[in-house]
């Protein structure tokens, strides 16, 4: 046989040799790598691993099913894995691609840590026995691209799961020089990250980026974790890398943008034009972090631009320092506005060593400007706060924390009083010690404050107090106190208090002797703390039970009541309470029995009686339709009966009578409404006169022998100037057509009053002699001030009941008197006008200025 033909059979042999092992190698391929995979798996320690080698060739790997772990409760699956190459790609360690689809990875999460399901992973070295890892210059293969679809992550955390999808892609772009993007949806959101990798120059750098992604979607996730309530949008945006064998520096912020953060009372809002921003940068063993426009809404208002902190590691340990800005605007829970916030910069540090000793320290700066508080016509001004808190380790393992904080100015002032407190401090110490309570000794105390008023002038000074706290101990006491009280110059007394604090309530008891009314106490009571909904509030209440006042010398109250006595019961109850942000106060008042005598002047009331409900007294103001009474007042020859007065107190500055009268001359007097204001010291008002008996009216003028029948209706305007009465030209009338009889003798003040300006002096004696024993049809009386004096207009249409003893006198056509009655004149009508002037002092005699306490 010839030589080519022999070459040509051994090749054809050789051909089908190569044709059978590939045909074999085809066949039987698959079933060893789905052999041989799962014994190198589990040399890399994963124990279980399933798979299908759906087609193998020279130019293509397709398995599917692939299954780690439990097949009933895999770890992981794999639906496909292809790889396309070429055997001369092979050969040069090279694979065009390798696409991964259907990915699930089911973990769990048990509190501590996260764990494969089903699957135990060999330990890996610490960090602190492992060198920090290298990035290789070149990889054991190259490969053209790789990519990751519809893969997730499957999170059961107690029985509750979550699940995150997420795809992937790698692009080669040289040799070690590749392009990596990974998409992660959360709730459907989607947060890009981009990776540049080159391994020949051994670095890495990532950039993480996403749109507004709905916080409210993780809001049951963010509160499994931290217990907080989330709304709104947050904005990522980072930048980091890798290098050589260490971070390059990191820098990102997320920005949460229209809306609120919500953790037990603390409320947090964002806005679209100021929106919540974290901003951080780390570079080697240090960290700076900023958090940018902090509004905290509840349970106050604060804003604050930045809070930034620089955090160093060292040798170990750690030290932070920083700084901020806060501005609070109000306090949503208390009963008054900010008008000028509260404000301070304030600076921080703080430090761990490598043993695990701890030191910090914070305090503020505030500026010299007053915080004003606003509360209906109560104005506060408060210099701003000042505190510092120290704290650091002490040789025990405790940590030791000195606290100081203080008001050192505050001023209130209101329509009608002010008050000050030169400074309010608190100062303490908290011991915090591993595996023990912490221990608390605090007080708070001020000294030297002072209440003061104007209308009506009062004083209450050397105001001090002090109250400690302690902890774990349940109860401290304290005390409060006044030195002096006074008022119109009147020294009332003292007062003290003691305070005693249960848990978290603090109550309080004292009293207050009256110096000016012998024998008064008032006592005085309450408590102030959190109810169960942690909000502040107070109750307090004093009052007088039932005191019998007795001969009470009225000059302890003002000299010009010199001489004036008063008798009465006294009952006082009334209250204070803050509770749901509201300030409530009122007060009952009565006083029955009253007696006031001056016997001296002639002057006596009985029956005194008052009931006043007082329903705000911050805002000095009561309830409507008050009422004062008495049952009779006697000034001199005047005699009053059953006077009532209904009034409104409207405010400090304001007092209304709606309605007041009495009876006089067996008749009753009204008077329609009057308001008196502060500052106002002229009035005028009407004395609406029904039925008021004359003789009993001349009587009560001076005129105690006066007798007769009739009576008068009619209005008489009382005019007061700076406590001065004046009679403005009233005029009372007899009832038309109803006349009556007057009897007046001589020798009274009434009659010794008849003015020599009544018309022609002789008919003064007739006018006299007339009234001695006069018919009338019609009377009218004119009632005004002149000076000091009460002058009376007496007109009388009538005609004296018999004749008189007098004659005309033909020469001058006076009359003349003679002896015999009977002799005189018979008067057909005579009508009278009589000028009387009487001193009004002289009448009441009432011995008092009224214009000094009017």
């Amino acid at each position: 046989m010839a030589l080519g033909s022999k070459i040509k059979m051994v090749l054809w042999i050789l051909l089908l040799a190569v044709i059978g092992t590939g045909l074999g190698l085809w066949w039987a391929l698959p079933g060893m790598v789905e052999k041989q995979l799962p014994f190198y798996a589990g040399e890399a320690g994963i124990g279980s691993l399933s798979l299908e080698v759906r087609n193998i060739s020279l130019f293509r790997a397709d398995i599917g099913s692939v299954v780690i772990g439990d097949p009933a409760a895999p770890a992981a699956t794999i639906a496909s894995v292809q790889a396309d190459y070429s055997p001369w790609d092979l050969i040069h360690k090279k694979v065009k691609s390798i696409k991964i689809a259907g990915v699930q990875v089911y973990a769990q999460f048990d509190g501590e840590a996260v764990s494969l399901r089903g699957l135990e992973l060999p330990a890996s070295e610490s960090q602190a026995e492992s060198a920090p890892p290298a990035l290789p210059e070149t990889l054991p293969a190259e490969i053209g691209a790789i990519s990751l679809d519809s893969a997730s992550v499957n999170l059961d955390w107690d029985g509750k799961a979550y699940r995150l999808a997420l795809a992937a892609d790698l692009v080669t772009r040289g040799a070690g020089v590749f392009d990596c993007n990974v998409k992660v949806f959360p709730r459907g959101q989607e947060v890009a990250c981009k990776a540049a990798i080159n391994l020949p120059a051994r670095n890495i750098k990532v950039r993480l980026a996403s749109e507004v992604l709905d916080a409210g979607r993780f809001g049951d996730l963010i509160h499994r974790f931290s217990g907080v309530l989330v709304q709104g949008g947050v904005k990522l945006d980072a930048q980091g890398g890798w290098k050589e064998a260490e971070l390059t520096p990191v820098s990102g912020s997320a920005a949460f943008t229209q809306g609120q953060i919500l953790s037990g009372p603390i409320k947090i809002v964002s806005t679209q034009e100021k929106p919540l921003t974290l901003k951080a940068s780390f570079r080697k063993n240090q960290a700076d972090l900023a958090l940018e426009n902090i509004h905290i809404s509840l349970p106050v208002n604060v804003e604050i631009p930045a809070l930034q902190t620089t955090v160093l590691l060292k040798d170990g340990g750690l030290t932070a320092s920083g700084e901020f800005d806060y501005k609070v605007r109000a306090l949503p829970d208390l009963p008054f506005s900010m008008e000028t916030p509260a404000q301070a910069k304030v600076e921080f540090t703080a430090a761990r060593s490598s043993n695990g000793e701890l030191a910090f320290s914070i305090k503020n700066a505030p500026p010299k400007k007053d915080i004003t508080l606003i509360h209906e016509a109560a104005i506060a001004f408060v210099a701003q706060p000042e505190w510092k808190v120290h704290g650091e380790t002490d040789d025990k393992g405790a940590l030791v924390v000195d606290f100081f904080a203080s008001l050192p100015v505050i001023n209130v002032e209101t329509g009608v009083a002010q008050a000050t407190i030169p400074g309010l401090a608190c100062t303490g110490k908290v011991v915090l010690a591993p595996g023990k309570e912490p221990v608390v000794n605090a007080v708070t105390e001020f000294k030297d404050a002072r209440v003061w008023g104007i209308s009506p002038k009062f004083q209450a000074s050397g105001i001090q107090g002090k109250m400690p706290f302690t902890y774990p101990s349940q109860t401290d006491r304290g005390s409060l106190s006044i030195r002096a009280i006074s008022v119109a110059g009147k020294r009332l007394g003292s007062a003290s208090m003691t305070l005693e604090r249960k848990d978290m309530f603090l109550s309080l008891a004292g009293n207050h002797p009256d110096l000016l009314i012998p024998g008064l106490n008032i006592e005085f009571g309450g408590n102030a703390g959190l109810d169960d909904n942690g909000e502040f509030q107070l109750n307090s209440h004093f009052g007088v039970d039932g005191h019998q006042i007795s001969g009470l010398d009225m000059k302890r109250f003002a000299d010009g009541l010199k001489g004036y006595t008063f008798d009465g019961l006294l009952t006082v109850k009334g209250f204070a309470s803050f509770n749901r942000g509201k300030l409530e106060t009122g007060m009952e008042a009565s006083l029955s029995g009253g007696k006031i005598q001056a016997p001296e002047y002639q002057m006596e009331m009985n029956g005194i009686s008052l009931s006043l409900n007082m329903e705000d007294l911050v805002a000095v103001r009561s309830a409507p339709r008050q009422v004062f009474s008495f049952d009779s007042v006697k000034a001199g020859s005047i005699q009053m009966n059953k006077g009532r007065v209904e009034f409104i107190v409207e405010s400090p500055q304001s007092f209304f009578v709606e309605r007041s009268s009495f009876s006089w001359c067996k008749g009753r007097v009204y008077s329609p409404a009057i308001h008196l204001q502060a500052g106002v010291s002229d009035y005028e008002l009407l004395l609406f006169c029904d039925r008021l008996d004359f003789v009993e009216l001349l009587k009560q003028l001076g005129a105690p022998s006066a007798n007769g029948s009739g009576s008068l209706n009619g209005i008489v305007p009382v005019r007061i100037t700076d406590g001065n009465f004046r009679f403005d030209r009233g005029h009372l009338y007899s009832t038309p057509g109803d006349g009556g009889a007057l009897k007046i003798k001589g020798g009274d003040d009434f009659m010794n009053g008849i003015s020599s300006g009544t018309p022609q002096a002789g008919q003064i004696a007739l006018a006299r002699l007339a009234l001695e024993d006069y018919q009338y049809e019609w009377a009218k009386l004119e009632i005004n001030s002149e000076g000091e004096n009460l002058m009376l207009k007496l007109q009388l249409d009538g005609k004296p009941s018999g004749p008189l003893p007098l004659v005309p006198d033909p020469k001058t056509g006076n009359f003349q008197k003679v002896d015999n009655p009977e002799k005189g004149a018979v008067f057909q009508g005579i009508k009278l006008n009589l000028n009387i002037k009487l001193p009004l002092d002289l009448i009441l005699k009432y011995g008092i200025k009224l214009k000094d306490y009017f």
